[in-house]
């Protein structure tokens, strides 16, 4: 009787240690679900907060900017005869700097649109996008000089808005690194074993600008670049940067066959 009253209390206190590990390890798990659920509060404070730094960026900012580029502008017009000659280089920096920051801002804009963004595709013709790609861009650097390179009605399917978008950023910004439109742009595009290739570049064989700032890790660095890669997961596409040593593939981005 004493042997059996002891075994007993021994199982009773075994299954008193496994209940409260079965509780304590109840509690543990929905401590942690708890801890990964989103807390509802949080995230509408995330949501008020994003949506004022979308109202900062997409008219608070843009508008003062706007004001300060347009009376540099007032100011070259009709006081540069009173200038000096510093006078006159410190006025076309501030109207350059002034040109860079509406130009970032405009890309911040894009940005946030871009990151809600996905694209239906459709058969896009390569060529025609690129040309209307390029036109858009020598509207602001009328000297540019774009060569095209295209097989006869290449096709992709990809979301066309997007891609035209991230075309437009990529020609821009290889004229930046270039430093002078005058040096040419390239434009081709191949079949790849991904799919189908479109790349930018310079006609050059080396741009004007040190190697530095036309590296893969100076250009991965860029804004352009950032805003550029968004568009294309928009638009279905994928974005490779420096791959080549070659200043003709400067960007390289991979699209899909349209489906037969």
């Amino acid at each position: 009787m004493l042997n059996r009253s002891s075994d007993d209390e021994g199982l009773a206190a075994t299954a008193g240690q496994q209940s409260a590990g079965q509780q304590s390890a109840g509690k543990q798990s929905a401590g942690k679900q708890s801890a990964a659920k989103p807390d509802a509060t949080r995230l509408d404070f995330i949501e008020r907060r994003w949506r004022g730094i979308q109202k900062v960026i997409n008219h608070d900012l843009p508008n003062q900017l706007v004001a300060i580029h347009g009376l540099l502008q007032l100011l070259a017009q009709d006081e540069s005869t009173r200038l000096s000659a510093e006078g006159k280089e410190i006025l076309r920096r501030l109207q350059g700097t002034s040109a860079r920051v509406l130009e970032t801002t405009h890309s911040l804009k894009l940005l946030a649109k871009a990151g809600d963004a996905l694209e239906m595709p459709a058969v896009v013709t390569l060529a025609d996008l690129a040309s209307e790609a390029a036109a858009e861009v020598q509207q602001s650097h009328p000297s540019l000089d774009v060569e095209r390179r295209f097989p006869p009605d290449l096709k992709v399917s990809a979301g066309p808005q997007a891609l035209y978008q991230a075309v437009v950023l990529l020609l821009k910004l290889a004229v930046q690194v270039a430093e002078a439109p005058k040096a040419g742009v390239l434009v081709g595009a191949a079949e790849s074993p991904a799919g189908r290739e479109l790349t930018i570049g310079f006609k050059q064989e080396r741009p004007t600008a040190p190697a530095t700032v036309w590296s893969a890790r100076a250009l991965e660095e860029r804004l352009e670049t950032l805003l550029a890669r968004e568009w294309l997961r928009a638009a279905g596409g994928e974005l490779r940067v420096g791959e080549s040593t070659s200043p003709e593939r400067l960007f390289a981005i991979t699209l899909a066959r349209p489906s037969v």
